[in-house]
């Protein structure tokens, strides 16, 4: 998460000046405003300006703290929920939770996180320290938790967030096992085919004078420039991969074009679109129950989109609430038509909260069902791609056998 220098006026007179993590300018804005000031000036700035990614190799090399796995994250968060639960407040959950858990790194780096909130840290500050403790979206859930003043119940969003990443992921990976599977053994049968079957059975057709099937053809062309240009393919790729992540992390307009492709893949996009409309149906319903404008809210809120594309459209949603259009109009588009007909009747009613409410939930329900979806798509569409290339092979060889004896019957009879 960014960090940013900034200059405030308060609304009680006099300056403060600060330096605090925020996803956006607008997003400090905002949260500032919540706590009395005006925002004159912000620059993003560094943690420590004379370093860069060589701090990040002498906090490993002298033993420091390390990025904790997904679930460790997880861990660590509903050991601090439970706690939360009880009513602590959080920098004494956080303490209580690193006297529980055995040693380890979830337990260093609570203590870390214990020290960095006793020195007067923000928590979204101290769990995009690197290395962040979070991804993007969890941070900015935290962030939307400090500015309703309801941090205990955007932590349980947090929480949610993180079993759905892991929900996600065990489910891809079950998913995608078996067709793996299926494509490693289908190249080690085409290596094993390409060194001691095919050529034998090229030479035999040649010397009948007979022409290769077409499949068989392909498979030798393919195998010619694996041969060939395997390493370079390899490493341009690879390259490419790298050039575009790059750029996307570093040049908006890149990114925002990039997450826009993203959400328009058939399968991929609704389920982002799904899940991010539940995360900001959320966080925009915590800051409005706390007192916030709702367009500093979906300021705030659109870091939790988790994506650029979308993220632009709520900035977008936010200028129109300016200029006087509605919240179900300003954000239409920003989730699926159900959440805007319960925004609207909301509107009608004078009462946003129950409307929101309501339809995070069933935004939440819709993305669970589209993440079912996903997955029960995945495993047969990678199962008949890697069955296909199978079948490809045996032709492959296959066709000039039976095209050979064919011949050879032919020529062998009376």
């Amino acid at each position: 998460m960014p960090l940013y220098r900034y200059r405030a006026a308060r609304l009680a007179g006099g300056l403060e000046k600060g330096r605090r993590h925020a996803l956006t300018e607008s997003a400090l804005a905002s949260v500032l405003r919540a706590e009395g000031l005006e925002l004159i000036e912000a620059v993003e700035t560094r943690e420590n300006p004379s370093a860069g990614w060589g701090e990040k190799w002498t906090v490993l090399l002298r033993g420091g703290s390390r990025s904790l796995t997904l679930v460790q994250n997880l861990e660590l968060c509903r050991q601090v929920g439970t706690i939360l639960r009880t009513g602590l407040p959080f920098h004494l959950a956080v303490r209580e939770a690193a006297e529980v858990l055995p040693a380890g790194p979830v337990r260093t780096r609570l203590r870390e996180m214990n020290a960095a909130l006793d020195q007067g840290e923000t928590v979204s500050a101290t769990c995009a320290r690197p290395p962040a403790l979070f991804d993007p979206v969890a941070c900015a859930l935290i962030q939307t938790g400090e500015a309703s003043g309801n941090l205990p119940e955007a932590w349980e969003h947090v929480i949610r967030h993180l079993e759905t990443l892991l929900d996600f992921r065990t489910r891809v990976g079950r998913a995608v096992r078996y067709p793996l599977f299926l494509l490693v053994l289908a190249c080690v049968v085409l290596g094993i085919m390409q060194a001691l079957v095919v050529p034998p059975v090229v030479a035999l057709v040649d010397s009948l004078g007979l022409a290769l099937p077409l499949a068989t053809r392909l498979l030798l062309a393919l195998a010619q420039g694996v041969t060939t240009y395997g390493g370079w393919g390899l490493i341009v790729g690879v390259g490419s991969i790298v050039l575009v992540a790059l750029v996307r992390s570093k040049i908006p307009g890149v990114a925002r074009r990039v997450d826009a492709g993203l959400l328009s893949l058939p399968a991929l996009g609704p389920l982002i679109r799904a899940f991010a409309g539940a995360r900001f149906a959320e966080g925009l319903r915590l800051m409005v129950a706390g007192g916030m404008d709702p367009g500093d809210a979906l300021r705030v809120a659109a870091a939790t989109l988790g994506n650029r594309a979308l993220a632009l459209r709520a900035h977008q949603a936010a200028e129109g609430l300016l200029k006087g259009q509605p919240l179900s109009e300003a954000t239409a588009g920003l989730w699926p038509p159900g959440m805007e007909r319960r925004v609207r009747i909301g509107e009608a009613v004078g009462d946003l909260l129950p409307a929101l409410r309501e339809g995070a939930a069933a935004c939440d329900e819709q993305a669970r069902a589209a993440l079912e979806r996903f997955t029960g798509f995945l495993e047969p569409f990678l199962t008949l791609l890697v069955g296909g290339m199978l079948a490809f092979i045996v032709l492959a060889v296959l066709g000039p056998v039976y095209g050979s004896l064919g011949a050879l019957s032919g020529s062998g009879a009376p």
